[in-house]
Protein backbone atom coordinates (compact mmCIF):
# COMPACT_ATOMS: atom_id res chain seq x y z
CA UNK A 1 0.00 0.00 0.00
CA UNK A 2 1.50 3.86 -0.94
CA UNK A 3 -0.02 7.03 0.37
CA UNK A 4 0.99 9.78 -1.12
CA UNK A 5 1.82 12.78 1.52
CA UNK A 6 1.39 16.32 0.50
CA UNK A 7 4.54 17.85 0.38
CA UNK A 8 4.64 20.67 3.57
CA UNK A 9 2.27 18.72 6.01
CA UNK A 10 3.47 18.21 9.08
CA UNK A 11 1.40 15.64 11.61
CA UNK A 12 1.02 16.84 15.72
CA UNK A 13 0.98 14.17 17.86
CA UNK A 14 1.18 14.50 22.12
CA UNK A 15 1.11 11.79 24.46
CA UNK A 16 -0.39 10.24 27.93
CA UNK A 17 -3.05 13.08 28.39
CA UNK A 18 -1.09 15.87 30.52
CA UNK A 19 -2.97 19.06 31.24
CA UNK A 20 -0.04 20.93 29.80
CA UNK A 21 -1.31 19.62 26.75
CA UNK A 22 -5.03 21.04 27.81
CA UNK A 23 -4.10 24.44 28.89
CA UNK A 24 -1.41 25.33 26.00
CA UNK A 25 -0.92 23.06 23.40
CA UNK A 26 -4.59 22.90 22.24
CA UNK A 27 -5.27 26.30 22.75
CA UNK A 28 -2.64 27.31 20.41
CA UNK A 29 -3.58 25.06 17.89
CA UNK A 30 -7.19 26.03 17.91
CA UNK A 31 -6.38 29.58 17.47
CA UNK A 32 -3.79 28.86 14.41
CA UNK A 33 -6.17 26.49 12.85
CA UNK A 34 -4.04 23.61 13.58
CA UNK A 35 -4.96 19.79 14.27
CA UNK A 36 -3.58 17.29 15.87
CA UNK A 37 -3.93 14.21 17.39
CA UNK A 38 -3.93 13.44 21.03
CA UNK A 39 -3.22 10.27 22.71
CA UNK A 40 -4.35 9.79 26.07
CA UNK A 41 -3.20 6.98 29.01
CA UNK A 42 -6.15 5.56 30.65
CA UNK A 43 -5.39 3.39 33.51
CA UNK A 44 -3.04 5.28 35.28
CA UNK A 45 -2.98 2.96 38.57
CA UNK A 46 0.50 3.06 39.08
CA UNK A 47 1.14 6.89 39.35
CA UNK A 48 1.21 8.94 42.52
CA UNK A 49 0.20 12.06 41.56
CA UNK A 50 -2.62 11.50 39.04
CA UNK A 51 -3.04 15.40 38.54
CA UNK A 52 -0.66 15.97 36.11
CA UNK A 53 -3.41 13.95 33.67
CA UNK A 54 -6.37 15.22 31.99
CA UNK A 55 -9.70 14.53 33.61
CA UNK A 56 -12.34 12.84 31.26
CA UNK A 57 -13.96 16.29 30.97
CA UNK A 58 -10.89 17.67 30.11
CA UNK A 59 -10.16 15.39 27.21
CA UNK A 60 -13.95 15.54 26.19
CA UNK A 61 -13.61 19.21 25.72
Amino acid sequence: MSVSIPDGLVILTFDDGVKSQHTFAAPILRECGFNATFYITEGLNFLTDKTRYLTWEEVRE
